[in-house]
């Protein structure tokens, strides 16, 4: 028999504490989702070398340090605030952009910039086919790079990948 919502959220809270997790999982929308409809939120794509395994960075050795945390360097956050993809297969987005909103506060030392950019814009503008249903991040990486976003406010998100691109303010 199909799991309801609660007997979901018990099983994965006893798989958290059984593998000792240092996170929890609580009552919220996504998780009172049908299972189907949860799926279409699992939208990012690994990218793929030809034979079929994960592309992954070097992992070279380096001194890095034991422990880094963006959220608290000498009191000031780098990390962007957290956004809802609401029932768009989105979170490839939503990643990237949450780099891109990251990267620009490192880049500029100003941590705790609201520099929320407009997710809509990658959605509706790029034309590499990621959409709700999925997509890599890394392609939406290289659209920030080359496009750039603009604010939020000019674009807002409609968690839908038939809005348009011309629906963005004028000059975005």
């Amino acid at each position: 028999h199909a799991q309801t919502p609660a007997e979901e959220l018990a099983r994965w809270r006893a798989d958290i504490a059984a593998l000792h997790l240092p996170f929890t999982v609580e009552d919220n929308w996504v998780v009172q989702l049908p299972p189907a409809e949860r799926l279409r939120l699992y939208g990012a794509r690994i990218p793929t070398s030809a034979e079929g395994l994960p592309i992954w960075p070097s992992q070279a050795k380096r001194d890095l340090p034991a422990a880094w945390d963006w959220r608290d360097v000498n009191g000031g956050s780098y990390v962007s605030g957290v956004r809802n993809q609401a029932v768009c297969g989105s979170c490839w987005l939503f990643a990237a952009m949450g780099a891109f909103e990251s990267q620009f506060m490192i880049t500029t030392d100003r941590p705790g910039t609201d520099f929320d950019r407009a997710e809509q814009y990658v959605l509706s503008c790029n034309d590499q086919g990621n959409g709700c249903g999925g997509g890599w991040i890394d392609i939406a990486l290289e659209f920030l790079r080359l496009a750039g976003a603009p604010p939020e406010a000019c674009f807002p998100y409609q968690s839908s990948d038939v809005v348009p691109c011309s629906q963005a303010c004028p000059n975005p």
